[in-house]
């Protein structure tokens, strides 16, 4: 007599076969559970600390840019603001050992900003704005964004009321105007930054990266260039023409599988990057960060991914040599107008000159 095993019971045999045998040691899920709670606090702190860092070198940078943004302008006070409920769940004992509870307090100052010349502090729990009682809570957060948002189209300045210590203190603030971009870190461990046209990401492998703060100034110059630069919608633009080729092809019985739309959002994908590169060095300059360093960005960028030192027709951004050596150029353009004490203003092609 024999039996036919099923193909589940020949699986589960092959995992008991091929099982370890070495004596493991048996963890104890008190201890387990104390570790976890280690390691929550620790991934907390990073996230924190790149958060806090990613504020205070960003909001500069959109303060020195603001007259490059044209209409996409906001007012500003540099001021990072936070409660536990602004985190995931999971990091709300980890929040509470760094000061953040229910209510909302300032986690960041920005330097140069309007709240650090107000004379904001770290630790300052906000009570009341303009008269208006801040709520705590889990929704707090946003309800202060559309206070601010409010008292931003009255344009009034805000008077802030903050509990220090034991003390009430008020603020007054005199509002920057900045580039009206939002930006935040993440905990994704990819080496990349980006931009939308509203909004900037710095991941976390970046920031790990990078940890030169200079350094990191001259990705985020270039993130918030494409957005001063108009790439997005111009990228979009070009992709939706290209989708109308598409779709003639269509009418003709030819599926071209929006080949065309591809291409058309590639192009000028290099000049666009290129472009970035440049007006970006231009902002961090302005902000009165050190810009020698930025060339070197691409060679270390080089070694993390070789395969971008080799220039492709079809590749998004341009090759790292070039990038380098183009930064190179654009920072002794920088200093030959700072020695000449002329404004620090990216060069335009002219117009009779472009195809």
């Amino acid at each position: 007599m024999f039996f036919r095993l099923s193909a589940g019971a020949t699986v589960v045999a092959a995992a008991v076969a091929c099982a370890p045998v070495s004596k493991l040691p048996e963890i104890d899920e008190v201890a387990a559970k104390r570790e976890r709670d280690i390691q929550q606090e620790l991934a907390f702190r990073q996230f924190y600390n790149n958060s806090r860092r990613v504020h205070a070198i960003t909001y500069p940078l959109l303060m020195a840019g603001a007259d490059l943004c044209g209409e996409q302008t906001a007012r500003g006070m540099g001021l990072f603001i936070a409660n536990k409920h602004g985190f995931k769940k999971d990091y709300h004992a980890a929040a509470a050992k760094v000061g953040l509870g229910d209510r909302l307090a300032v986690a960041g100052v920005a330097p140069g900003s309007a709240g650090e010349r107000a004379g904001a502090r770290e630790g300052d729990v906000l009570l009341s704005i303009n008269g208006w009682p801040v709520p705590e809570g889990k929704d707090a957060g946003d309800k202060l964004k559309e206070k601010l948002a409010e008292i931003g189209k009255a344009e009034a300045d805000p008077v802030l009321t903050v509990r220090r210590g034991g003390k009430m203190v008020t603020l007054k603030l005199e509002t920057d105007v900045v580039c009206g971009y939002g930006y935040t870190a993440t905990e994704n461990p990819i080496v990349n930054a980006s931009a939308d046209g509203k909004d900037l990401r710095i991941e976390a492998g970046m920031l790990r990266f990078l940890s030169d703060d200079d350094e990191l100034a001259a990705i985020i110059g270039h993130e918030i260039a494409h957005n001063v630069m108009d790439h997005i919608p111009k990228s979009q633009a070009n992709q939706a023409f290209g989708s109308v080729v598409d779709i003639l092809f269509a009418g003709f019985g030819v599926n071209t599988q929006g080949a065309f739309g591809r291409l058309g959002g590639a192009a000028f994908s290099q000049e666009f990057e290129a472009e970035a590169d440049y007006v970006g060095l231009y902002i961090v300059a302005r902000a009165s960060r050190k810009i020698d360093g930025a060339p070197y960005v691409w060679r270390r960028m080089a070694l993390d991914n070789p395969a971008d030192i080799k220039s492709k027709h079809a590749a998004a951004h341009p090759a790292t040599p070039h990038r380098f050596l183009a930064l190179e150029k654009t920072v002794a353009e920088i200093k030959a107008k700072r020695a000449a004490g002329k404004p620090l203003v990216p060069e335009k092609q002219d117009p009779a000159a472009t195809p």
